[in-house]
């Protein structure tokens, strides 16, 4: 859990609490990490071959305990960026569904 932990800055590890469950380690949000430090959170997370797992107030991130002689790396830069944009790109979208709900709701 120590190696897995080392990918996170102090900062985010106090937002964290880190649980060994059913070979993951599992991420979970002491309170809105907001979505500039869940972009950072998902991009380690996703470096490290974790997930996301969207659950509501169960949501958590998740990721594999490393096998015999592997540790998990970051992914390389360009990687990074990628899927920095991709959860930019989603959140964008989900953002406007919800203004256009509550515009509805406005009628």
């Amino acid at each position: 859990m120590d190696d897995v932990k080392a990918l996170f800055t102090e900062y985010l590890q106090n937002h964290l609490n880190f649980i060994e469950e059913k070979g993951y380690i599992v991420l979970k949000p002491k309170e809105f990490l907001g979505s500039e430090n869940f972009a950072k959170v998902i991009a380690i997370v996703k470096g490290a071959k974790g997930e996301y797992v969207s659950a509501g107030k169960e949501s958590h991130f998740r990721i594999p305990l490393e096998t015999e002689g592997s540790k998990p790396t970051l992914a390389p830069l360009e990687e990074l960026h990628r899927m920095v944009m991709d959860f930019k790109n989603h959140t964008e979208k989900e953002f406007e569904k919800i203004i256009k709900k509550i515009g509805d709701l406005k009628r």
